[in-house]
């Protein structure tokens, strides 16, 4: 008698996935994050993985378009038209690395920048281990995946957040919403977050304490509610605003 269970993750720039250490580990990608042109030389990047397991990983590469929701989640829609890669598929033997080519096609004159996503997948991993007790067998499948995300637009195009009134909620938690009116995608995990009270000196806070929802970006003519936990401004009174200095 045979018990199968399956196991799936995908990790993104800004997320962390719940599996066992030692398959997390199976490999790294690099960059997480690329901006290219939509034209010329510079509209490619180099993604490199590198094997730091035992054993070879079979791994399955696909690139697709990314829209932002109000809320601040993403969502992938398969995109072989803009985005050509090479090789799709391929095996890394253990401590070895692997490069694979990425390159916008699409409309070279956008005016706004774009976000892609490039999802490298392991193929499943079977695990099978026998329970003592009743001598059965459980098997185990797990994949996983690693996101690097690929923003297009001119070297000209600059994001312009403006940040609406700050409003304390009933727990104190400060929230406000954020607009991108600029003509380039907004990244929020880089940025430099302030807090400026009505009297007293500025805090900054890090970027791990601001609620911005799932993903960390912005595309140009998107908005988002956002709030600050009030533990980030404990020792402030009256007004506070808060400024945001994009990287």
């Amino acid at each position: 008698m045979k018990r199968a269970a399956i196991v799936a993750c995908a990790g993104l720039v800004t997320a962390a996935c719940l599996v066992v250490p030692s398959v997390v580990d199976a490999h790294e990608v690099q960059p997480m994050i690329a901006t290219v042109a939509p034209s010329g030389s510079n509209a490619n990047y180099r993604l490199m993985i590198r094997n730091t397991d035992a054993m070879p990983i079979t791994l399955e590469i696909n690139p697709y378009r990314v829209t932002i929701t109000d809320e601040g989640t993403a969502v992938r829609t398969p995109e072989d038209a803009d985005v050509i890669l090479f090789p799709p598929q391929i095996i890394v033997q253990p401590g070895g690395e692997q490069a694979i080519q990425i390159r916008y096609v699409g409309d070279p004159s956008v005016t706004e920048g774009r976000l892609y996503a490039v999802v490298v997948s392991q193929l499943p991993v079977d695990f099978t281990t026998l329970n003592n007790s009743d001598n059965t067998q459980t098997q185990v499948k797990i994949g996983f995946d690693f996101v690097s995300h690929m923003v297009v637009q001119p070297p000209s195009a600059k994001a312009n957040l403006v940040i609406g009134p700050t409003v304390r909620q009933a727990n104190n938690d400060l929230a406000f919403d954020v607009s991108n009116t600029g003509d380039g995608v907004a990244l929020l995990r880089t940025a430099e977050w302030t807090l400026v009270p009505q009297s007293g000196a500025p805090v900054v806070v890090d970027a791990e304490n601001v609620a911005f929802g799932a993903f960390g970006a912005i595309l140009p003519g998107g908005k988002r509610s956002m709030t600050i936990p009030a533990a980030q401004a404990a020792a402030m009174t009256g007004n506070v605003t808060v400024a945001i200095h994009l990287k």
